[in-house]
């Protein structure tokens, strides 16, 4: 939804950096990939060397062949 662009964007910034707070809380290393699942819709959060990508699709899209794409 267009009207939403502004939430989606803050929503996937505070994505990213919850993945890395968490991570370095943990010490479980670089953070490339983040899944968010709700009711309807998912996010896939990707961090590519200096860029964030964040992917919103309908709940039964395949994640995984997305994730296969960006992957080297």
């Amino acid at each position: 939804d267009p009207e939403n662009i502004v939430e989606y964007a803050i929503l996937s910034s505070q994505v990213l950096d919850s993945s890395r707070e968490i991570s370095e809380l943990f010490e479980l290393g670089d953070v490339e990939s983040t899944l968010i699942e709700g009711k309807e819709t998912k996010a896939l959060c990707l961090v590519i060397g200096e860029n964030k990508i964040s992917i919103f699709m309908e709940k039964n899209a395949d994640h995984a062949d997305i994730l296969k794409r960006f992957s080297p």
